[in-house]
């Protein structure tokens, strides 16, 4: 498994070093005291992109940690049904939910 900062993360505009950059952050305070989360990730707004699509695709990427963890329990309860209905087949939920827990924890590129 890849390691990385657990969630619930966040995507907001703007902190105290820059009003405008787009931030994802660890929601929350941490183990060290931190009263606000962690910045993961920061950038500035492309001039390229729309700002609907680029907040859409920040907020997407906040919600990976929350929607990792329910395709992981998804997984578990599918993989019964699936071996006895699906086979090898690789279009089946299971093999689809397996390919895409290994592409997040960076088995599959």
């Amino acid at each position: 498994m890849t390691d990385y900062l657990p969630g619930p993360w966040r995507f907001k505009i703007g902190d105290s070093f820059s009003a405008t950059d787009y931030l994802i952050e660890q929601d929350g305070g941490d183990d060290r005291g931190f009263e606000r989360g962690l910045v993961i990730m920061r950038w500035k707004p492309s001039p390229y992109c729309e700002t609907k699509i680029e907040q859409a695709n920040a907020r997407l990427m906040a919600a990976a940690p929350e929607l990792l963890e329910i395709v992981r329990e998804a997984e578990s309860r599918v993989v019964c049904q699936c071996i006895e209905i699906c086979g090898d087949n690789p279009d089946c939920l299971h093999h689809r939910i397996e390919a895409i827990i290994a592409k997040a924890e960076g088995q599959n590129p």
